[in-house]
């Protein structure tokens, strides 16, 4: 769930319901291409994400996407 600082909270990561094993690991959040979102996210980010700047902004085949990469152990 996406709170409205921009902040999100999601359920505890598992392995079907039993603890992750000690190790790293990936966490990957990636937004839908630009084209699919809805009108009231266009507004805000722009067409094809044009008011987005950074290094999350990604090309892709059909559009622009968000991407987010962070290891944790």
């Amino acid at each position: 769930m996406v709170e409205e600082d921009g902040s999100f909270t999601t359920e505890q990561f598992s392995n079907h319901g039993t603890a992750l094993a000690y190790g790293t690991y990936l966490v990957e959040v990636i937004s839908g291409v630009a084209n699919i979102q809805p009108p009231e996210v266009k507004a805000i980010l722009g067409e094809n994400y044009g008011n987005v700047k950074g290094p999350l902004l990604k090309a892709v085949p059909g559009g622009r996407i968000l991407k987010l990469e962070k290891n944790f152990t």
